[in-house]
């Protein structure tokens, strides 16, 4: 095992076997003999609480004739270990050393795997805490069920709504709206081009928000679509805010227009007075 550049730790039984078991443990070595007659329960209940990226390797050494294509009894090894390797005697040290390494190689591209697993879970938590912090909700329209499936933090930004079908999410869109939610849709899956709408939402609670959906769509092999996933945002806050800057524009361009229009008046009557003043001058000279 050495030789395989593997450093080997003994154990006396199977439960000492159990308890030595580890994330960081290269492959087992067991032989037929020591397993033929014993409980294998607790170690394929280790096996089978296993995290998704590992499938701990067994190299098992059988006596002649105990591969599982010869030997029946070799399917039980198979159904409680899962990753078996089987080695039958006799057999030159050199086979158990090559099977060792290949079965080490592979244990460590499971730990590659969990390097990968880790990261992918620490940018699935930051991404999730920046969906969090911008109360943005990630969603996914399936083309073929025609359903809406949304995240947990969907439904944290907006707890009102449930998994919806199309003909539910068009039924709450606000009916002034609707034609451009469709009209949008529609151009994305015509052009590929990126979906992006606001519209107005009937809320259950009789509320009506303002929402900002964003998406890009996925094709299948044969270039239909398969899927548009996307972000929403929920704007009322903003659209209330330009409503009411709009409002104050119109109230300044209505009182910029009421007093020019009073300066207009005050500077044409002034200019009638003086053109009155100037035709009574005329009229004192003669």
């Amino acid at each position: 095992v050495r030789q395989a550049d593997v450093e080997p730790q003994v154990c006396d039984d199977l439960p000492g076997l159990v308890a030595a078991l580890g994330e960081d443990v290269a492959f087992v070595l067991l032989t037929e003999a020591a397993i033929r007659n014993a409980d294998l329960k607790p170690l394929a209940c280790w096996i089978g609480e296993q995290p998704a990226w590992s499938d701990l390797p067994f190299i098992l050494v059988t006596d002649h004739g105990g591969g599982p294509e010869r030997n029946p009894v070799a399917s039980r090894w198979l159904e409680a270990l899962r990753n078996v390797a089987f080695v039958e005697r006799p057999f030159h040290p050199t086979t158990l050393v090559s099977i060792a390494q290949t079965t080490a190689k592979s244990r460590r591209r499971q730990h590659q795997t969990r390097v990968l697993f880790a990261s992918l879970s620490e940018s699935e938590v930051s991404l999730r805490t920046a969906l969090k912090a911008g109360k943005l909700g990630a969603w996914e329209y399936d083309f073929t069920s025609r359903s809406l499936l949304l995240s947990e933090e969907f439904r944290g930004a907006f707890p009102s709504e449930g998994d919806l079908g199309l003909e539910t999410f068009f039924a709450s869109i606000h009916p002034d709206d609707r034609a451009g939610v469709a009209a949008a849709l529609q151009h994305s899956v015509s052009t590929g081009e990126d979906y992006a709408v606001e519209f107005r939402r009937n809320w259950s609670d009789g509320t009506v928000h303002w929402i900002d959906a964003r998406a890009r769509m996925t094709r299948d092999a044969h270039g239909l679509p398969q899927r548009l996933v996307g972000l929403s945002s929920d704007i009322t806050e903003r659209k209330q805010a330009e409503t009411a800057l709009q409002e104050l524009n119109d109230r300044l361009e209505r009182r910029v227009r009421e007093r020019t229009s009073q300066l207009q008046h005050a500077n044409d009557e002034l200019v009638s007075q003086i053109a009155q003043r100037e035709r009574s001058e005329e009229q004192l000279r003669h």
